[in-house]
């Protein structure tokens, strides 16, 4: 998920969307204007982002496991460390 108005900020595209979804109590609705796909350089390296975009969402990027799956993101919670591609922490 991201928000409609960061997507803005970054100038890329929404395409319309007929998915609904509800936040974690299961019952409150966000309200999806569309889907985006984003890539981002980070550390010498491209991360890609696919997400729907919500009006009402109260942070800015929420990235998930389909974020961490795609770039291979790992969370070290013992180690409080998030690792990307094997290496980068």
């Amino acid at each position: 998920m991201i928000r409609y108005s960061t997507i803005k900020r970054l100038r890329s595209e929404v395409i319309p969307s007929a998915r609904s979804v509800h936040q974690a109590d299961g019952s409150s609705p966000l309200k999806v204007l569309g889907e985006t796909w984003i890539s981002f350089t980070w550390n010498g390296g491209e991360l890609q982002f696919e997400g729907l975009a919500a009006r009402n969402l109260h942070v800015d990027v929420v990235p998930g496991t389909p974020f961490m799956e795609a770039n291979n993101v790992t969370i070290c919670s013992a180690k409080c460390k998030v690792i990307v591609s094997d290496s980068t922490t």
